[in-house]
């Protein structure tokens, strides 16, 4: 699954659509926070409901839960994914005044404009130049150097979920936010120390259920530390993405 990551024109949407060979766009007419994008689930082990009705169309206008109002194009299929993917006039820079967001806290689109984007925020030559500096970190050689491990950090997690006193866990919680984080401290050559710091401040990014004011808490502590651990870097380099930048 896909969604457009800025709100455009319908003529915009239908010739994204006509370049996978599909031209039908609808328009997502139901009510209540239920045919929202998030979409909220009913079951915690199945995708919401909607998201089935939604795929029976290759382009959705679809609301944003908490997004007061703002709508977004929904993509579902991977035809239609590729075409809008290479299509220019679509854009992931989260700076634009039409780039959809999942609060109406105008402080959010404030934020975005006065920093720097990450990569992800990033269109066309500044992404692929920003994606060259690092595309050696993910090699099949390093990776499989990584391998080793992150199974010992899955296996340190199972092990705590399993001497919990409180049963039963949230796999979620214990494991699948977990281990990532983890990861990419790794990667990055975040010192052990310093593990649990990054971990909650990267949960409270990520987290649903984080305030504007959280996540933007979160950011800027985070930000703040990879300013110093990237001086530190320069100083003392060690085997690591930055270090290596």
């Amino acid at each position: 699954m896909r969604t457009v990551t800025e709100t455009v024109s319908t003529g915009v949407a239908a010739d994204a659509a006509k370049l996978a060979g599909r031209t039908r766009i609808a328009e997502n007419t139901g009510a209540g926070t239920e045919d929202t994008f998030p979409g909220l689930r009913s079951c915690p082990f199945a995708p919401p409901a909607q998201y089935g009705r939604m795929r029976e169309e290759p382009i959705v206008k679809v609301p944003l839960y908490g997004g007061g109002g703002q709508e977004a194009w929904w993509i579902s299929r991977h035809e239609d994914a590729r075409a809008v993917l290479n299509d220019r006039r679509f854009s992931s820079d989260r700076r634009k005044d039409a780039f959809p967001t999942l609060n109406d806290d105008p402080g959010t689109r404030e934020r975005f404009k006065s920093q720097p984007p990450s990569m992800i925020g990033l269109d066309g030559a500044q992404h692929a130049e920003a994606r060259r500096a690092v595309i050696g970190e993910f090699t099949v050689k390093r990776i499989a150097a990584l391998q080793p491990r992150v199974q010992e950090i899955v296996d340190e997690c199972i092990d705590k979920m399993l001497a919990s006193e409180n049963q039963p866990v949230d796999l979620v919680q214990a494991l699948s936010l977990v281990v990532p984080s983890m990861v990419i401290c790794e990667m990055l050559g975040v010192p052990y120390t310093d593990h649990d710091f990054f971990q909650s401040r990267t949960s409270a990014l990520i987290r649903r259920s984080s305030t504007s004011a959280e996540r933007a808490n979160a950011f800027d502590e985070l930000r703040g530390y990879m300013d110093e651990l990237i001086t530190a870097k320069e100083t003392e380099p060690g085997d690591d993405l930055f270090s290596r930048q």
